[in-house]
């Protein structure tokens, strides 16, 4: 199995500490922030239990200002 190693920027530590249920992550541009969540939306999949077929299903949104944004940023696996 890889191994990947990922720290945040200081504001990403801040938000994948929070447990609140909404949370927003603001920076300039190349500050990391779509990284950032995407490793946290992994680190929070992971901890997800396993139904009892034994799958984890998670659910997250992500919001970006312009459909455009969020086409050229996140893709559907």
């Amino acid at each position: 199995m890889i191994e990947i190693t990922f720290s945040p920027p200081p504001t990403g530590s801040q938000m994948m500490l929070s447990d609140s249920f909404y949370r927003m992550i603001l920076g300039p541009l190349g500050s990391g922030k779509t990284t950032t969540v995407l490793f946290e939306l992994v680190r929070r999949a992971c901890e997800q239990w396993p139904g009892p077929d034994g799958i984890r299903r998670t659910r997250f949104a992500l919001l970006r200002q312009t459909l455009s944004q969020l086409k050229n940023t996140v893709l559907k696996i």
